[in-house]
């Protein structure tokens, strides 16, 4: 089942794709998404270095910064429909609806670990972005934003943000990094689970991950400093 830290070399991409991501909300949709991107770049990154220190030392404070600014902007319902795929069909509305939190829950701590521990990369990264036209135009609710980000190796790795305008919203629904759509990850790996298992088995095991992570981090925030 997918909840190990496979595949995390593309963590700190996903962390400041997301991070960038943050303040789309209520923007005007007649503006590009490439522009509405490139512009909270400078802003959010500065964020980080000033605070980054600080959520090392509590963790506590990568958790309040993404359900503050980030985590309203993911379309969890649709990424958490796409992920069971022909699953969501055959579920019931409990299973559907425990789904969706366990695995909107899953994300966000996959999203919190990677800005904890990816804080100094993901500052780094972001020195060196190109965002390529988008072919798009005003009016259009659905878009891909590329963002090519210059790596250590001085290679360009691509992060695409599927997004599209919701309630008033540009929300993100996928994110490929590096030719990869975690959603399609998740599917395939969600997919062989509930085959095996079922679903209830594969919902009661994101809980207790859940469980497992959120009780690591009270731990961690108590221990932490004050001031």
């Amino acid at each position: 089942m997918y909840v190990s830290s496979r595949g995390s070399s593309g963590l700190p991409l996903l962390a400041a794709g997301l991070l960038l991501l943050a303040p789309l909300a209520f923007a005007d949709p007649t503006l590009a998404p490439r522009d509405l991107i490139k512009t909270t770049t400078e802003q959010l990154v500065t964020a980080l270095q000033v605070s980054r220190e600080d959520i090392r030392r509590n963790p506590e404070l990568a958790w309040r910064l993404a359900d503050d600014i980030v985590l309203p902007h993911i379309d969890f319902r649709l990424i958490s429909r796409r992920v069971l795929g022909k699953h969501w069909r055959t579920a019931n509305a409990q299973q559907r609806e425990r789904f969706t939190r366990e695995f909107s829950e899953f994300l966000t701590n996959v999203y919190v670990t990677a800005m904890v521990t990816y804080a100094d990369d993901i500052v780094s990264l972001a020195k060196d972005i190109k965002y390529p036209p988008v072919h798009w135009s005003p009016g259009k609710r659905r878009a891909d934003v590329r963002m090519l980000v210059k790596m250590s190796t001085g290679a360009r790795a691509e992060v695409v943000y599927r997004m599209r305008w919701h309630n008033g919203e540009w929300k993100i629904h996928d994110v490929t990094i590096l030719g990869v759509s975690f959603t399609l990850t998740y599917r395939n790996d969600f997919s062989r689970e509930v085959a095996r298992a079922g679903l209830d088995t594969l919902i009661d095991r994101l809980a207790a991950r859940n469980r497992q992570t959120r009780q690591t981090s009270q731990t961690a925030s108590k221990r932490a400093p004050e001031g």
